[in-house]
């Protein structure tokens, strides 16, 4: 039997979304401008070691902002009646996320370079490893070979998955951009309801 079925992932993302439409909507515009304001203070190219250091702060505040999107959407998916503004803010394992970020990047493009499909599945099979950092606190070994073990089997399903966000946020795009305010959250989502369910049957 299927664990994990597209169809119901989308639902899933789309019902949670619709029960604090405004709040999601928030949140999105809130990173936008957030990421924003750090693209503009981020130098290009890098020539001193002021730029290095403003280059630096502006990665970790990119870094800091996909953990907490990821907290937050854990949070979210437990009960998205309560989750908050403040569930974003989650620090916690920094270095872990960091170092599990850069190596699964890594992996990811050998396996591209390789013939593209070795790429893909890496990029499936190593899909939930930040997750599991922030949700688990795994160190960033651990939880790339968790992420293995999980999606070992679904990774045709999460494949599906990844095709199916691509195409509602391209739609999302081509709705002059607003309907990424909605496509997005749907997005996280979703992809925390696929966690929820590989963790769970794991």
């Amino acid at each position: 039997m299927k664990t994990l079925a597209v169809g119901e992932l989308l639902r899933f993302g789309w019902e949670s979304f619709k029960k604090r439409p405004w709040f999601f909507i928030g949140i999105v515009l809130l990173i936008v401008v957030i990421s924003g304001i750090m693209e503009g203070f981020t130098p290009d190219p890098v020539q001193t070691f002021s730029d290095f250091v403003l280059a630096a702060i502006a990665l970790v505040v990119g870094i800091l902002l996909e953990m907490g999107l990821v907290a937050f959407a854990l949070k979210a998916h437990a009960d998205v009646e309560k989750v908050e503004l403040r569930d974003l803010w989650h620090p916690q394992h920094l270095w872990q996320y960091a170092v599990v970020k850069i190596l699964t990047g890594i992996i990811v493009v050998i396996g591209l370079v390789l013939l593209i499909v070795p790429g893909i599945i890496a990029a499936l099979s190593l899909i939930f490893a930040t997750y599991l950092v922030i949700d688990k606190n795994l160190g960033p070994i651990e939880a790339m070979k968790e992420s293995v073990r999980m999606t070992k089997g679904h990774r045709w399903q999460l494949f599906l998955l990844a095709l199916s966000l691509i195409g509602i946020n391209i739609l999302g795009a081509l709705a002059l951009m607003v309907g990424l305010l909605v496509t997005i959250p749907v997005s996280l989502l979703a992809v925390a309801h696929a966690y929820r369910k590989l963790s769970a049957a794991a």
